[in-house]
Protein backbone atom coordinates (compact mmCIF):
# COMPACT_ATOMS: atom_id res chain seq x y z
CA UNK A 1 0.00 0.00 0.00
CA UNK A 2 1.75 3.20 -1.13
CA UNK A 3 2.08 5.81 1.62
CA UNK A 4 3.65 9.26 1.76
CA UNK A 5 4.44 8.46 5.40
CA UNK A 6 7.42 6.51 4.15
CA UNK A 7 9.22 3.82 6.03
CA UNK A 8 7.68 4.81 9.38
CA UNK A 9 4.19 4.24 7.96
CA UNK A 10 5.19 0.76 6.80
CA UNK A 11 6.72 -0.04 10.19
CA UNK A 12 3.48 1.07 11.85
CA UNK A 13 1.47 -1.23 9.55
CA UNK A 14 3.84 -4.14 10.19
CA UNK A 15 4.30 -3.65 13.94
CA UNK A 16 2.65 -0.81 15.87
CA UNK A 17 2.58 2.96 16.42
CA UNK A 18 5.21 2.86 19.18
CA UNK A 19 7.74 1.07 16.97
CA UNK A 20 7.00 3.54 14.19
CA UNK A 21 7.52 6.48 16.57
CA UNK A 22 10.86 5.07 17.75
CA UNK A 23 12.02 4.68 14.15
CA UNK A 24 10.83 8.20 13.36
CA UNK A 25 12.90 9.63 16.21
CA UNK A 26 15.94 7.59 15.14
CA UNK A 27 15.62 8.84 11.56
CA UNK A 28 15.08 12.41 12.75
CA UNK A 29 18.12 12.10 15.00
CA UNK A 30 20.29 10.92 12.11
CA UNK A 31 19.64 14.08 10.09
CA UNK A 32 21.64 16.52 12.24
CA UNK A 33 24.53 14.04 12.26
CA UNK A 34 24.49 12.62 8.73
CA UNK A 35 23.81 15.73 6.65
CA UNK A 36 26.68 17.82 8.06
CA UNK A 37 29.04 14.86 7.62
CA UNK A 38 28.05 14.58 3.96
CA UNK A 39 28.38 18.35 3.44
CA UNK A 40 31.79 18.44 5.17
CA UNK A 41 33.03 15.50 3.11
CA UNK A 42 31.99 17.24 -0.11
CA UNK A 43 33.58 20.48 1.08
CA UNK A 44 36.83 18.66 1.90
CA UNK A 45 36.96 17.28 -1.64
CA UNK A 46 36.59 20.84 -2.94
CA UNK A 47 39.36 21.80 -0.50
CA UNK A 48 41.73 19.35 -2.16
CA UNK A 49 41.02 20.76 -5.61
CA UNK A 50 41.36 24.40 -4.57
CA UNK A 51 43.76 25.68 -1.88
CA UNK A 52 41.39 26.80 0.89
CA UNK A 53 41.59 26.98 4.67
CA UNK A 54 39.69 24.81 7.16
CA UNK A 55 37.41 27.76 7.90
CA UNK A 56 36.58 28.03 4.19
CA UNK A 57 35.87 24.28 4.07
CA UNK A 58 33.38 24.74 6.92
CA UNK A 59 31.90 27.73 5.08
CA UNK A 60 31.46 25.68 1.90
CA UNK A 61 29.79 22.90 3.93
CA UNK A 62 27.43 25.48 5.42
CA UNK A 63 26.59 26.78 1.93
CA UNK A 64 25.88 23.21 0.79
CA UNK A 65 23.52 22.66 3.74
CA UNK A 66 21.76 26.02 3.33
CA UNK A 67 21.37 25.48 -0.43
CA UNK A 68 19.86 22.06 0.21
CA UNK A 69 17.47 23.51 2.78
CA UNK A 70 16.38 26.33 0.45
CA UNK A 71 15.83 23.90 -2.43
CA UNK A 72 13.60 21.74 -0.27
CA UNK A 73 11.66 24.78 0.94
CA UNK A 74 11.05 25.73 -2.72
CA UNK A 75 9.41 22.37 -3.35
CA UNK A 76 10.01 18.85 -4.51
CA UNK A 77 9.86 19.67 -8.23
CA UNK A 78 12.85 22.04 -8.17
CA UNK A 79 14.82 20.03 -5.62
CA UNK A 80 14.31 16.81 -7.60
CA UNK A 81 15.56 18.47 -10.80
CA UNK A 82 18.64 19.82 -9.02
CA UNK A 83 19.21 16.42 -7.39
CA UNK A 84 19.07 14.64 -10.75
CA UNK A 85 21.49 17.20 -12.21
CA UNK A 86 23.95 16.81 -9.31
CA UNK A 87 23.71 13.01 -9.44
CA UNK A 88 24.41 13.07 -13.19
CA UNK A 89 27.47 15.30 -12.67
CA UNK A 90 28.80 13.10 -9.84
CA UNK A 91 28.18 9.93 -11.88
CA UNK A 92 29.94 11.45 -14.89
CA UNK A 93 32.93 12.45 -12.73
CA UNK A 94 33.13 8.93 -11.29
CA UNK A 95 32.96 7.34 -14.74
CA UNK A 96 35.64 9.70 -16.11
CA UNK A 97 37.87 9.08 -13.06
CA UNK A 98 37.57 5.30 -13.49
CA UNK A 99 38.15 5.36 -17.27
CA UNK A 100 41.14 7.70 -17.00
CA UNK A 101 42.64 5.58 -14.18
CA UNK A 102 42.33 2.16 -15.86
CA UNK A 103 45.60 2.46 -17.88
CA UNK A 104 47.50 3.06 -14.60
CA UNK A 105 46.12 -0.01 -12.79
CA UNK A 106 48.81 -2.54 -11.85
CA UNK A 107 47.49 -6.02 -11.14
CA UNK A 108 50.42 -6.53 -8.75
CA UNK A 109 48.66 -4.07 -6.42
CA UNK A 110 46.09 -6.79 -5.72
CA UNK A 111 48.69 -9.21 -4.32
CA UNK A 112 48.31 -10.13 -1.54
CA UNK A 113 44.57 -9.83 -1.97
CA UNK A 114 43.70 -8.86 1.61
CA UNK A 115 47.01 -7.62 3.07
CA UNK A 116 45.55 -6.48 6.41
CA UNK A 117 43.37 -9.55 6.96
CA UNK A 118 39.64 -10.09 6.66
CA UNK A 119 38.90 -7.98 9.73
CA UNK A 120 39.91 -4.91 7.68
CA UNK A 121 37.30 -5.90 5.09
CA UNK A 122 34.65 -5.92 7.81
CA UNK A 123 35.73 -2.50 9.07
CA UNK A 124 35.64 -1.13 5.52
CA UNK A 125 32.16 -2.56 4.98
CA UNK A 126 30.77 -0.15 7.56
CA UNK A 127 32.10 2.79 5.55
CA UNK A 128 30.97 1.28 2.24
CA UNK A 129 27.45 0.86 3.63
CA UNK A 130 27.30 4.67 3.92
CA UNK A 131 27.04 4.83 0.11
CA UNK A 132 23.69 3.05 0.32
CA UNK A 133 22.25 5.42 2.92
CA UNK A 134 19.07 6.98 1.65
CA UNK A 135 17.65 4.04 -0.30
CA UNK A 136 14.67 3.96 2.05
CA UNK A 137 13.80 7.54 1.09
CA UNK A 138 12.00 6.20 -1.98
CA UNK A 139 9.13 5.04 0.23
CA UNK A 140 7.51 8.50 0.69
CA UNK A 141 7.46 8.81 -3.11
CA UNK A 142 5.46 5.62 -3.63
CA UNK A 143 2.20 7.54 -3.95
CA UNK A 144 3.71 9.33 -6.97
CA UNK A 145 4.39 6.09 -8.87
CA UNK A 146 1.80 4.98 -11.41
CA UNK A 147 2.61 1.29 -10.83
CA UNK A 148 4.30 1.23 -7.40
CA UNK A 149 4.30 -2.55 -7.02
CA UNK A 150 6.40 -2.91 -10.17
CA UNK A 151 8.24 0.41 -10.45
CA UNK A 152 9.62 0.58 -6.90
CA UNK A 153 11.19 -2.87 -7.15
CA UNK A 154 12.78 -1.99 -10.49
CA UNK A 155 14.00 1.40 -9.18
CA UNK A 156 15.55 -0.10 -6.05
CA UNK A 157 17.16 -2.95 -7.97
CA UNK A 158 18.64 -0.69 -10.67
CA UNK A 159 19.81 1.83 -8.08
CA UNK A 160 21.57 -0.84 -6.03
CA UNK A 161 23.19 -2.29 -9.17
CA UNK A 162 24.42 1.13 -10.37
CA UNK A 163 25.83 2.07 -6.95
CA UNK A 164 27.50 -1.34 -6.61
CA UNK A 165 29.11 -1.12 -10.05
CA UNK A 166 30.42 2.38 -9.36
CA UNK A 167 31.75 1.36 -5.95
CA UNK A 168 33.48 -1.74 -7.33
CA UNK A 169 34.95 0.25 -10.24
CA UNK A 170 36.28 2.99 -7.94
CA UNK A 171 37.65 0.40 -5.51
CA UNK A 172 39.35 -1.44 -8.38
CA UNK A 173 41.14 1.63 -9.76
CA UNK A 174 41.96 3.00 -6.29
CA UNK A 175 43.63 -0.24 -5.22
CA UNK A 176 45.08 -0.90 -8.68
CA UNK A 177 46.72 2.52 -8.91
CA UNK A 178 47.64 2.47 -5.21
CA UNK A 179 46.22 5.97 -4.78
CA UNK A 180 44.81 5.68 -1.29
CA UNK A 181 45.76 9.16 -0.15
CA UNK A 182 46.98 10.17 3.27
CA UNK A 183 45.43 8.27 6.17
CA UNK A 184 44.78 11.58 7.92
CA UNK A 185 42.71 13.00 5.07
CA UNK A 186 38.95 13.20 5.32
CA UNK A 187 38.58 13.01 1.53
CA UNK A 188 40.95 10.05 1.26
CA UNK A 189 40.41 9.43 -2.45
CA UNK A 190 41.40 12.96 -3.45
Amino acid sequence: IPSAGGITAYVQMAFNANTSAILGWIMLGSIPIGLPIIALTGAHYIGYVFPISNAEVIGIAAVILITSLLLHIKGIELSSKVSVFVICIISLLIIVAVVVSIPYVKLSSFTPFVPNGWSSVGASSVIIFFSFVGWEMITPLTEEFKRPAKDISISLFLGAICISIMYIAISFVTIGTHSYGDKNQIASLS
